[in-house]
C-alpha cells in the first residue's frame, strides 16, 4: 500500500495535464473574436469546430481517443497559442450546435472542420451579435452560448466586425465513418487513426499557416510601397515647395534690381537736368556780362586748372563772383573737362571764395581787380 501511494504521489508530480484549446465562449463571440483585431485584409485564423451527439453511442470514445490524444493537443494548442487556429466546440443539442449542425449539414457524429471565416460586409459599430448569411443563424433569444452548451449569455460589445455577411470556405471535414470507422476503435488502431487525424490537421493548418504568412507580407510590402510613395511625394512636394519659394526669391531679387535701375537711371536723368540747367544759366549769365576788350579797365584772372593748365579771361570789373563761376561752368563742358564741383582761391592774398556767400559781391570787392591769379580746387578729388 505504501509503494501504491508512492508511485501515485511520483505520477501526480510529474504528470501536468495539458490545457484544453477549446474557447468557452459562444459562437458568436468566438466569430468576433476571430475576426477583430487584425487589418481586414489580412486571413484571419482557421476556425476548428467539434460537434458531439452525447447520444451517439461511439462519440465519447473518439472524443477520448482523438481529441484527448497528446500529439493532437499539442498541435491544436500549439496552432492556437500562435494564433493560426481557433478551437470552437458545441453539443448538437444546445442552439449554437444546433445552428452548426444546420450550416454544415451535418447527418453523423461526431463532427470535425477546418474552416476559414471572412466578413465580406462592411465594419460596423458594435450592436451585439447579429444573425446573417454567413452561419451565424438568426438571433438567438438565448444569446451566445458556450461550448458545454448551458445556454450562458456572452453578447458583448467587443467587437465592430458586421457578422450578418460572412464566407465560410471548409478546409477539412471528417464526420462518422470517417472518424468512427471500426477499426479506429479498436485501441490497436486508435494510435494509428490519431496520426493520420494529427497529419491532416497539420498539413492544413501548415498550408493556411503558409498562406496567412504570404498575406502579410504581400500587405507589408504595399504599406512600404505606400509608405514609399508618400515619402516620394512629399520630397516632390518639398522639392517643389523649395523651387516655388527660390522662384518667388529671384522675382523679389530682379524686381529690386529693377527698382534699382530705374532709381538709379532717375538720378542720372536729374543729375543730366541739373547739369543741363546749371549750364544753361552759366551760358546765359556769361552772355549777359560779355567779355570786355583788351585794354582800358579791365580784371585780368588768370586760372590755374587742377592739372596745371592756365586759361586767361578778362571781366568786367563791375562783374560779381557768378560770371566768374559761369565762365569756368561754360570753359568745362566745351572743353571736356570732367570737373563738376570745383572751389576758388588765391595764394597772394590766401583766401578762398565760397559762391553761395559771396557770389553776388563784384570782382573789385573780392580783390580780383586789376589782376589775379585765381587756383581751381577739384572739390570731389
Amino acid at each position: 500500500h505504501q509503494q501504491q501511494q508512492q508511485s501515485k504521489r511520483r505520477w501526480q508530480e510529474h504528470y501536468v495535464e495539458p490545457p484544453c484549446p477549446f474557447v468557452s465562449t459562444g459562437y458568436t463571440s468566438t466569430l468576433a473574436t476571430l475576426l477583430s483585431g487584425q487589418p481586414r485584409e489580412d486571413m484571419p485564423p482557421l476556425l476548428l469546430v467539434y460537434l458531439h451527439s452525447p447520444l451517439h453511442r461511439q462519440s465519447t470514445e473518439a472524443l477520448r481517443n482523438l481529441l484527448c490524444n497528446g500529439n493532437i493537443l499539442n498541435l491544436l494548442n500549439t496552432q492556437s497559442g500562435e494564433g493560426n487556429v481557433i478551437c470552437f466546440g458545441a453539443n448538437v443539442h444546445t442552439p449554437d450546435g444546433a445552428r452548426l449542425r444546420d450550416l454544415f449539414g451535418v447527418v453523423a457524429f461526431p463532427f470535425l472542420a477546418l474552416v476559414s471565416v471572412k466578413s465580406t460586409g462592411r465594419r460596423r459599430s458594435p450592436s451585439g451579435g447579429g444573425s446573417g448569411n454567413g452561419g451565424n443563424g438568426d438571433n438567438n433569444s438565448n444569446g451566445d452560448n458556450d461550448a458545454n452548451g448551458t445556454g450562458n449569455n456572452n453578447n458583448g460589445n467587443h467587437s465592430n466586425v458586421d457578422l450578418n455577411n460572412l464566407q465560410i470556405d471548409l478546409h477539412l471535414r471528417l464526420e462518422g465513418s470517417a472518424l468512427l470507422s471500426p477499426p479506429l476503435l479498436s485501441p490497436s488502431n486508435s494510435t494509428s487513426n490519431s496520426n493520420q487525424i494529427h497529419t491532416h490537421l497539420l498539413a492544413t493548418l501548415n498550408h493556411h499557416t503558409q498562406l496567412r504568412t504570404e498575406t502579410l507580407r504581400r500587405r507589408l510590402a504595399r504599406q512600404e510601397e505606400i509608405r514609399l510613395r508618400q515619402e516620394q511625394d512629399r520630397e516632390y512636394q518639398e522639392a517643389l515647395l523649395a523651387d516655388q519659394l527660390r522662384e518667388i526669391a529671384r522675382r523679389e531679387e530682379e524686381e529690386s534690381a529693377r527698382r534699382e535701375e530705374e532709381e538709379r537711371e532717375e538720378r542720372e536723368r536729374r543729375k543730366v537736368e541739373e547739369e543741363e540747367s546749371k549750364l544753361a544759366k552759366a551760358r546765359s549769365l556769361l552772355e549777359f556780362a560779355g567779355e570786355p576788350p583788351a585794354g582800358g579797365t579791365v580784371a585780368r584772372v588768370r586760372f590755374t586748372l587742377p592739372n596745371g593748365k592756365k586759361v586767361d579771361r578778362r571781366f568786367h570789373p563791375g562783374n560779381n563772383l557768378k560770371a566768374v563761376y559761369a565762365f569756368l561752368t561754360v570753359y568745362f563742358h566745351e572743353e571736356g573737362v570732367e570737373l563738376k564741383n570745383f572751389g576758388l582761391s588765391t595764394n597772394f592774398p590766401k583766401r578762398s571764395f565760397s559762391l553761395e556767400e559771396e557770389g553776388e559781391k563784384t570782382l573789385e570787392e573780392v580783390g580780383l581787380c586789376p589782376q589775379a591769379v585765381v587756383m581751381v580746387q577739384d572739390l570731389d578729388a
